[in-house]
């Protein structure tokens, strides 16, 4: 019997829309962390960011019978461009670690065949990172621009909606977006650890996105953005290992902590923490099919 078999909440309280238990960071105790999850009601997204941990995500949601579920995409700064990368200098043991040339949909079309693949991500922008000449700039970003279409494309090919890494690219990512609606897509998804302003907010909103909310809360003064975004448009993450809460203390953050942020979204809103969790809960049963 399997150990999610034995808990028994049949329905989550709450839904950790982006987890990275995938990561090398749980190797030791991932299912541990798991059971911590379920134990509290929280589901759990796994969120991939090149095919190797796109594989594992997705091994961990078959893995597990009930509550754990997986998303598969190429992140941005896991492009192989010019052997620039943000894990360019680091070794490459760990599967998120590994760099990518170029979208293959055909290996991320194998992934798909896993009914628990609840979205397409994390893909997106990141011009965080740049490369040392300047020369290599602007091809960088053109890069990321093409293979985030090509996996915008994978999405509706698929009929999944995408889960969206936007760093320092706010304008850039919504030109591509509305542009996309300009010409007939409907793009289902959320932005990921939403930071940008509510003029931001307001635009991917209307193009009928969620917005996520994340451990940032706790380092930006977000709180009049976020109190203006709609509740039936708002979806709750932990992206642990990253962003730990820190009422949590000085640990590896994990979906268990998720209830701290929707406690601080319930006081930001002015709604109670059973609120909060319920009209969350359903929002991501929403955008993600999960069930």
């Amino acid at each position: 019997m399997k150990m999610q078999d034995q808990i028994k909440k049949e329905n989550p309280c709450l839904v950790d829309t982006h987890a990275h238990l995938n990561f090398f960071d749980y190797d030791k105790d991932r299912q541990e962390t798991i059971k911590r999850s379920l134990e509290k009601g929280i589901w759990i997204i796994n969120v991939g960011t090149n095919f190797q941990s796109s594989q594992k995500a997705s091994a961990i949601a078959e893995d597990n019978s009930k509550g754990v579920f997986a998303a598969i995409g190429l992140h941005p700064t896991n492009i192989d461009y010019k052997k620039f990368s943000l894990f360019s200098q680091k070794g490459q043991r760990k599967p998120e670690s590994f760099l990518e040339e170029d979208f293959d949909d055909e290996k991320y079309e194998t992934l798909t065949k896993n009914k628990k693949i609840a979205a397409i991500g994390e893909i997106g922008l990141d011009y965080f990172y740049k490369p040392e000449n300047p020369e290599d700039i602007d091809d960088y970003k053109a890069k990321q621009k093409e293979i985030f279409e090509k996996q915008l494309n994978f999405s509706q090919k698929k009929g999944l909606p995408v889960i969206i890494h936007c760093r320092g690219a706010h304008n850039e990512m919504l030109g591509i977006l509305e542009e996309r609606k300009a010409k007939g897509f409907q793009q289902k998804g959320v932005i990921h650890c939403f930071n940008g302003t509510f003029a931001q907010a307001e635009r991917y909103l209307q193009l009928g996105l969620f917005i996520g909310i994340n451990g940032i809360i706790f380092k930006m003064d977000l709180e009049k953005t976020i109190n203006k975004i709609p509740m039936d448009r708002i979806v709750l993450e932990t992206d642990c290992p990253f962003l730990t809460p820190p009422m949590a203390g000085f640990k590896r953050n994990e979906p268990a902590f998720l209830s701290h942020i929707a406690e601080k979204t319930a006081a930001i809103k002015g709604f109670s923490l059973q609120e909060i969790s319920k009209i969350t809960t359903a929002n991501a049963h929403q955008l993600f099919n999960i069930k």
